[in-house]
């Protein structure tokens, strides 16, 4: 794709609105015994900091598992700890959190860092602040109508598969996979259906393949509904489509935001580090005892069998390798999502300087 075919759309959607709310109610969860939470250590908290508002995008349902940590954290008020008080604006998909973040709507985002490198790329100044994963979880399923008929990704040609929504973390990863086995994006049928909407949309053959993230994918494989062809929840998996892992999703803000409040940010990311800490600290069921029921959903069993396929690829300490950086934006060249000339190094994605404050 030559330069000038792919500016053009990309700075258009960077200016659009954020999408509307992908935000599905779910009924009460019924409780559950829990067991004792295990220590974790803790970012250092500024309670003498004065008390302030955040507002944050995160790329899809607050129920999407993807995007559990500003959730979690919230949950386990590690934001009030840090004198913050969270507002989380959900949207359609990741494409729609970048817009969000780059309008200047909401001051940080969570979003896979691949918005964060088209953003740079396009001389806006994005960057991560911390990494939440370092696989990119997105589980490509097909409906098990088609289970002796799809065995290989090289099989979904002339297939309707869904996304989040076009440009997200999902697309990508799709379009990765698909070129692994030899088929571009228009040997497939490509719709965006969003994340907590993307079950219906395969049961009612509105698509017969979707890639997206839990508790989704948990949900229609566990009534047999759909079969994992390619679960990038796993290091494995994700080792042989990339070469090594791949850091994912994250909280990215402005240049312009760390200029101007960066003990905002500083407290922003403790709270962030808090709630990863405990989290690879301590067992799914205790995870899932912190959080309401409308981000588990009414099948609580269910929502930590889910959890339980997604710890592996939680980073305990926001951080990530230079090589699994480096693949990211080598990935995004060899795709075409970003010009291969682009001078994009992977401490100009990641500013780790607030991780390394808070003690990691």
């Amino acid at each position: 794709m030559s330069k000038g075919k792919w500016i053009m759309p990309f700075l258009a959607s960077l200016l659009l609105l954020a999408g509307c709310s992908a935000k599905t109610p779910a009924p009460s969860a019924t409780s559950t015994a829990t067991p004792e939470a295990k220590p974790a250590p803790t970012a250092s908290a500024t309670p003498a900091a004065p008390r302030a508002k955040v507002s944050m995008a995160i790329g899809g349902a607050k129920n999407s598992m993807i995007f559990l940590v500003p959730v979690f954290a919230q949950a386990n008020k590690d934001f009030e700890n840090q004198n913050l008080e969270l507002d989380l604006v959900e949207t359609k998909g990741g494409s729609q959190a970048a817009q969000a973040l780059v309008s200047g709507q909401v001051d940080f985002a969570s979003l896979s860092m691949e918005h964060a490198i088209k953003a740079k790329a396009q001389g806006v100044d994005v960057v991560m602040l911390d990494i939440y994963t370092l696989v990119p979880t997105v589980t490509i399923v097909v409906d098990s109508k088609y289970k002796d008929q799809v065995k290989s990704p090289s099989d979904l040609k002339g297939m309707k598969i869904g996304i989040t929504s076009p440009g997200s973390g999902s697309h990508q990863a799709l379009l990765s996979l698909l070129a692994k086995y030899g088929l571009k994006a228009t040997d497939v049928e490509i719709i965006g259906v969003g994340t907590a909407t993307m079950p219906e949309a395969l049961t009612s053959g509105k698509i017969q393949a979707a890639a997206n993230y839990d508790p989704f994918i948990t949900q229609v494989t566990s009534t047999g509904a759909a079969y994992v062809l390619w679960d990038l929840r796993t290091m494995k998996d994700t080792k042989e489509l990339y070469g090594s892992e791949y850091p994912f999703v994250g909280l990215a803000t402005r240049r312009d935001v760390i200029e101007k409040n960066p003990d905002l940010v500083q407290r922003v990311v403790n709270a962030h580090l808090s709630a990863q800490k405990f989290m690879t600290s301590n067992s799914a069921e205790m995870i899932a005892s912190k959080l309401s029921s409308d981000v588990k959903g009414s099948d609580e069993a269910l929502y930590v069998a889910a959890l339980k396929l997604n710890l592996e690829a939680l980073s305990p300490n926001g951080k990530a390798s230079t090589t699994g950086l480096q693949k990211v934006i080598d990935n995004l060249k060899k795709d075409g999502a970003i010009p291969a000339a682009t001078a994009i190094t992977p401490e100009q994605v990641l500013d780790a300087q607030y991780i390394a404050k808070a003690g990691n």
